[in-house]
């Protein structure tokens, strides 16, 4: 078997002996899985510091965080470890990492990857998703997982064309929303602003329309809870 302790030394001797099923349709795809990489204890926290365990590091600069909860993940592919990972997201756990690292991270919609055979124990808050170091590599990975088991409480019918079809076409000019506040936690980091407005100013000057908006997040937390 292989040890599943999602990041707590509560789990150490958890030993499955099978696959998640999202780990089988990329064995049947013919990838080479080189190991697995580090999380946050229990998925919880948007940095990957597991208690009893080494904490993942920003290989661009190994005094910062990856990020978590997939943190282990992106950082194993910023470093060129491996090409592309694995990684779940339930409130930013793919997305933030994938951010943090300079890489691609994507959060699929309910129902597109299964969770079988263990079953969905957070009311589809969660899923699991791709992250690469390309748009396309990332799409390629999605088409790999994308699919459903008999028995998963909700699925989405196969993408047409494919995500990795997709990821090549050109696109029109797009609405696109931005904000730089992080409720319920507060404001970004100047630098990170800053970093935000230059992408504003690329978009614009792609053609795209960007404009600053302020969702209401009053209910954020309470899926979580």
């Amino acid at each position: 078997g292989v040890p599943c302790t999602f990041g707590s030394p509560a789990l150490v001797n958890n030993i499955l002996d099978f696959d998640d099923g999202v780990v089988t349709r990329i064995k049947q795809a013919g990838f080479i899985l080189l190991g697995k990489t580090a999380t946050s204890e229990l998925g919880s926290f948007p940095y990957t510091e597991p208690t009893g365990f080494p904490p993942a590091r920003n290989p661009w600069n190994l005094e910062y965080t990856p990020g978590g909860s997939s943190g282990g993940a992106a950082a194993a592919v910023a470093a060129g470890l491996c090409a592309i990972a694995q990684g779940s997201d339930g409130g930013g756990s793919i997305r933030g990492p994938a951010a943090c690292c300079g890489l691609v991270g994507i959060k699929p919609a309910r129902g597109r990857v299964t969770h079988a055979p263990v079953g969905d124990r957070l009311s589809g808050i969660a899923t699991n998703g791709p992250i690469a170091r390309t748009v396309a590599d990332a799409a390629a990975l999605l088409d790999v997982m994308s699919g459903y088991v008999t028995g998963d409480p909700y699925w989405l019918s196969d993408p047409e064309p494919s995500f990795l079809v997709a990821s090549k076409e050109r696109i029109g000019r797009l609405r696109i929303a931005y904000g730089t506040a992080i409720p319920p936690i507060g404001t970004a980091d100047g630098n990170c602003q800053q970093g935000v407005l230059q992408t504003v100013k690329l978009l614009e000057e792609l053609g795209h329309t960007v404009e600053e908006k302020s969702p209401d997040f009053s209910g954020l937390v309470e899926p979580f809870q």
